[in-house]
Parts: structure tokens; sequence; C-alpha cells
């Protein structure tokens, strides 16, 4: 992350999970990494310069640009397409009867939502497969050709955060994963081994070890890139590990079997593989690789009674993903509901039903992220807890993360709808606040004060889930305080009215900045 004002010199590197503040620079030729960032003797940039003549990167831009003129048009003519012949069948059929609209939509919305579910899943798995034949692992390819075409459509298609949802937070995403391509030998089932967001460039070349549990936000960079050249890496996260959030893992990742990798450490390049360590901050430290508690539950545990509570929490996440398929089918059936009544007005009042209908599409939108959002609260209430992923709350917390998954998480950032649409979403938010765009899981046990400026990807999270163990608490964001961009306030943390949190700095869990103070780095520290 680079904040207003810095510098970074000519042949100078800046490493992953790495951050400059308000005046720093990396001087020509010098490597820094961390956050606050210090020089360092690590290579980031480990490809030779290749020289590539200008008409490959005009030409490789031309193809990048007709792909997405392309597919974009084409996603705009199947949409209108399928309106129109909604529109169209309900103004000529069912004698232009509401039922007849509603029979016409229900029938489309089932046919259009199995064939995204087939077709989709399809060629989001089979991209994965295909497009990794192009590319051989630990070679060097140049370039703006047709192999970086590969790899950028591989690295695009592998990544879906709608199938993520459905299968993430669950047993069944231990599955999905192998269909990606992802090695997993001899895996042990803990029923969340993966959460809902995971990013892998090139699924094929990524194993994990049995046991090893991962939470949301893992974005494993294995396509090396350098000046003018780039290649694939395997990589390998061990045995008996568990990953934070918002963990970066590169291609030159140094770590092994049980390790802790806490929330946006700065994984290791260099030296030897870390074993038996947890890791912390930027850049990262040792810290005990136990948790807390962590003797009262062993989720490797292979115990007859261990094996039948996964296979209850199985069935009870099996429930989850029907509900979850269900709220989206129905969106697809709004949409075209709103279309078909559409057609059925149409001799009625011309063209105004089809003005009408246009401008009921955003509504729809909104109105289901505001009644998903609160489906996700059935059946429970969110507040300061711990127990185990094995535990029938955590079941019910998996089920509110999959139905926040929404549109209006992310709408409107920067402006003055985004605060009241998250107060119907839940979230206890104060007058004049500006938020550019936060994620905010559990929004119930949050509370931000008047005035507070939240700027682009922030992240406040009231819980965390360390191999096993999940845990939540408040978090408290006062009155005119800053959050800059990137930064991280985990559960259980304040921040008093007028303080500061600096760019991509990690607040840990039950910290508390007073009033007025500036807290930088990672783990953040009174600046």
């Amino acid at each position: 992350v680079l904040d207003i004002d810095t510098s970074v010199g000519d042949g100078a590197q800046l490493g992953h999970a790495s951050a400059l503040h308000p005046g720093e620079a990396v001087p020509a030729g010098k490597r820094y990494h961390g956050n606050p960032a210090r020089e360092t003797v690590s290579e980031f940039d480990r490809l030779e310069t290749v020289d590539v003549p200008a008409y490959r990167r005009w030409l490789h831009s031309g193809v990048l640009l007709g792909g997405a003129i392309g597919f974009g048009t084409a996603g705009v003519v199947v949409t209108v397409t399928a309106l129109a012949f909604i529109f169209e069948d309900a103004a000529t059929s069912g004698m232009g009867t509401i039922g007849g609209a509603l029979a016409t939509a229900l029938a489309g919305s089932l046919a259009l939502f199995a064939i995204w579910l087939v077709a989709g899943l399809a060629v989001h798995l089979g991209s994965a497969h295909v497009l990794r034949r192009f590319l051989d692992a630990e070679r060097c390819y140049p370039m703006y050709g047709a192999h970086h075409l590969a790899a950028q459509a591989l690295s695009l298609l592998a990544f879906s955060q709608r199938f993520q949802t459905v299968f993430g937070d669950s047993s069944f995403a231990v599955d999905y994963f192998r269909w990606l391509g992802v090695n997993q030998p001899d895996m042990r089932q803990t029923g969340s081994n993966f959460g809902c967001t995971t990013i892998m460039q090139s699924p094929g070349d990524v194993e994990i070890g049995a046991g090893t549990m991962i939470s949301d936000g893992l974005m494993v960079f294995n396509m090396e890139l350098g000046h003018g050249s780039f290649r694939v890496v395997p990589v390998t996260l061990g045995r008996r590990s568990f990953v934070g959030n918002t963990v970066f893992y590169p291609a030159q990742g140094r770590t092994g079997d049980n390790c802790l990798l806490a929330t946006k450490v700065a994984v290791p390049i260099d030296g030897p593989a870390r074993e038996n360590v947890g890791l912390l901050g930027s850049p990262a430290f040792e810290i005990p690789r136990e948790v807390a508690n962590r003797q009262r539950f062993d989720p490797l545990a292979e115990t007859p009674a261990a094996q039948a509570q996964l296979a209850e929490k199985d069935r009870f996440n099996l429930r989850t993903i029907g509900c979850h398929l269900v709220a989206d089918w129905l969106l697809v059936l709004a949409f075209l509901l709103v279309g078909a009544t559409g057609g059925v007005l149409y001799p009625v009042i011309g063209w105004a039903a089809v003005a009408l209908g246009f401008a009921l599409l955003p509504v729809v939108v909104f109105l289901h992220g505001i009644a998903s959002e609160w489906f996700g609260h059935v059946g429970i209430r969110i507040k300061p807890a711990a127990c185990t992923i094995h535990e029938r709350y955590y079941w019910w917390i998996e089920r509110h993360w999959k139905f926040s998954e929404t549109f209006l998480n992310y709408a409107f950032p920067g402006t003055p709808f985004r605060p009241m649409v998250m107060r119907l979403l839940g979230l206890k938010v104060g007058r004049k606040v500006f938020d550019d765009g936060s994620s905010i899981p559990e929004k119930q046990l949050v509370e931000i004060g008047d005035g507070a400026t939240i700027n682009a990807q922030v992240i406040i999270q009231g819980h965390s889930l360390e191999d096993g163990l999940y845990k939540a608490d408040r978090i408290r964001i006062g009155a005119r305080a800053t959050l800059a961009p990137c930064s991280f306030v985990h559960y259980g943390a304040e921040m008093e009215p007028g303080s500061v949190l600096d760019a991509d700095s990690f607040m840990m869990k039950g910290a508390r900045s007073t009033a007025g103070t500036r807290w930088r780095g990672n783990p953040a520290r009174l600046g």
C-alpha cells in the first residue's frame, strides 16, 4: 500500500504485505518490506528482464480489449433477449393475466438458473484444467503473448466468488477445490477447511497438506511477474497448519508443517522453511503455535463421536446451501417476473411498462440484498461468543456469512447512501460517517460513531477462527476516528474518538487506541 506523499525509486523493490506511509520512500536500488517499511536483503524480483517488442504490447492489449467488449456485449444481448422473450411471451399468452406472467417467469427462471448452475460450474472448473495445460511449471515465458493470455484467463476464470460462497464454510469446499485441481493429499475433513474467499492464480499448482484450515481472504500468488516475463510456480501449504484472514502467500513462500499464519502476516520468502511455529506481523516474527484453550477441542480428531458430529454438521451445511441457492433463484425469478408483468401491462400503458420494468430492477436487487442479510439472522442472535466449529451455534454463524455476502455489502461506496444502507443491514452507525467501501461481516457487533472516516478496503471483523475455535466480540469505532485504506480492526478492539489507524495497519484483538492518538504498523502500535 502506497499512501500519499510516498515514492519508490528506480530499480527499488517493496515486498508483499508492506506499506509506505506519508513522507516515506524506498531509495533507488534498495529493497524494503514491512509495515512500517524497513530495508531488507530479501529478493522480491527473481526473474530476468526480457525486452518485449512494442507491437506485442499493442496486440496483447487489443485482444484483451476486444475480449472484454465481446463478453460484455454478449452478456447484455443474452440478458435483454431473455427479458424480451419473457416480455413478449407474457404479452401474447396467458390471456394477458398476472397469473400467466407468473407461470412464464417461473418456468423461465427455473430453466435459466439450471443453465447457470450447470454451464457456469462447467466453464469455471473446465477452464482451470484446460488453460493450465498451456503452461509449464517453473518455465519462464515472455509477457504479452499467447501464454500470457492463457495465464491471465486462468487467473480470472479459476476464481468464482459465487461458487465459493455456495461451497465454502462446509465440508463440500474440499471437493470443490479438488475439482479445481488443487492437490490435497490425505486431506482430513474438519467441515470448515476453507472459507468463502480463496484466490489462487493457478489452482493446479497448489498443494494443501492434510488437516490444514484456511480462513477467508487467502490469496496465493503463484505466478511470478518480472520485467517482461512471468512463470507459474508450485506452492505448498504444509500439513496441520492454520491460515488467518487476508493472507497474501507469494510464490517464494517459505512455510512448512504445523504453522499458524496470523491475519495479514507477511509470509517469509527466504531462509529455512518455518515449521511448528506461529507467524505474525510484517515483517513476520515468531509466536507460539498453540492457541489459547486449544486443548478443549481437536478439530482433527477421528473418534466416532467427532465423525458423527461432522456428519450432522454436513447435513446442516447442506440445508444452508439449499437455502442459499433458492435465494439466488428467487432473484432470477423476480427479474423475469418484472419483465413478464411489463409484457402484461404493455397493451394497456405502452412503453411506460418498459420504463417501469427497468426502474423496478434495481429496487428488486436492493430488497433482495436486505432480505438475504436478515434471513441469515433467522434462528441466531449475533453476540460475543466462544465455541468450536462443531457446535451448532457456529453452524448458524456460517449460514449468516453466506447470506450476508450480497451486492449491498459493497454498494454506494464513498456516498451518503452508504451509511443508510448499512443501517438497514443492522450496523449501528452515527451521523455524517464517510465509508468508502468497508467489509463488516458481523454488523450487529460493530458500532461506528459520528463523523468517523472509513477508507477503501477497510476490514472491521468481529470474529476470529483459530484452529477450530470461533471467538467473537464487539468493536467500537469512536466519533471522528479514521481508518486509513486497507487497515484491519479485529474483534474486541476499540478506537476512541479522534484516533487514527494508518494505512494497511492491523489493530489486533482487544487493542484500544486512546483518544487523539495515531496507530501504525502490523501489528499496530502507538505512533
